[in-house]
């Protein structure tokens, strides 16, 4: 699989899952480059009138834009 893709994609209403595939490396091009990204993903699936709660993970991490 190539890194930068959807991994999976789980919608059970009102919540979607979804999960990037990063290829084993987990590079941002700054700080909030993480929380930039994962805003532009809840936004783009709350569109959708029946989806009220998002998750977005890379490599199955919800807390991927973590230091540690």
């Amino acid at each position: 699989m190539k890194r930068g893709r959807v991994s999976s994609l789980t919608i059970n209403n009102p919540r979607a899952t979804v999960d990037f595939f990063s290829g084993g490396t987990k590079t941002w091009a700054g700080d909030l480059s993480p929380v930039t990204f994962r805003l532009a993903v809840e936004a783009t699936l709350r569109q959708f009138p029946t989806i009220q709660d998002v998750t977005v993970m890379v490599d199955g991490d919800p807390d991927f834009g973590s230091l540690e």
